[in-house]
């Protein structure tokens, strides 16, 4: 098989073509809803789009923790922490072995400015991944535990180098600016 380049938006095309022809979209198909939640949420960045489509999912299967999780997530994006984070505890209670839902709750609770759930979370994680980790870096320095917060800057750095810092700062997205340009000073400073 050739390997073909391809850009975002035609990977995204294909991506929705292909559901298309897999799922023959009826206002009665969860599952649809909760894919186009996550496309909408991680390929568009289209969080309003991403939120319409978790609560149909929602509606339809409200005790299936993926779709608690999606909805959740975009709960989260658009600025409704509260309500995102307790659809994220409750797929957690459903999926409590579920890493990716950990990492979800690490963001949400951050977002909420739960500090402290923040980090109580990102601790639970086997293998944080970098971004996640600069939330709980800049969890700890809002609580002042200034000695941790510098040990794992220093971890972070010696596990993934200081170039990965810098992309990870750069990439960092809350649909909030004011957030985002806060964690980042926080983490620079």
């Amino acid at each position: 098989m050739a390997r073909v380049d391809l850009t975002d938006e035609e990977l995204h095309e294909i991506i929705q073509t292909t559901l298309g022809n897999a799922y023959e979209l009826t206002d009665h198909d969860w599952d649809w809803h909760r894919l186009l939640c996550n496309i909408s949420m991680h390929l568009d960045l289209n969080y309003d789009k991403a939120e319409e489509h978790g609560k149909r999912a929602y509606e339809l299967n409200p005790n299936n923790p993926t779709v608690l999780a999606s909805y959740g997530k975009s709960l989260v994006q658009n600025e409704k922490c509260k309500r995102g984070v307790e659809l994220l505890r409750k797929a957690q209670e459903l999926s409590p072995l579920s890493q990716q839902l950990i990492d979800d709750l690490v963001w949400g609770s951050y977002a909420l400015g739960d500090y402290d759930s923040c980090i109580q979370f990102s601790e639970k994680i086997r293998k944080i991944k970098p971004n996640t980790w600069l939330l709980k870096i800049t969890s700890l320095g809002a609580l002042k535990r200034l000695d941790e917060r510098g040990e794992e800057v220093d971890q972070l750095i010696e596990s993934h180098g200081k170039d990965e810092l810098d992309v990870q700062l750069e990439k960092l997205n809350f649909n909030n600016l004011e957030i985002s340009k806060s964690t980042r000073k926080s983490i620079l400073d």
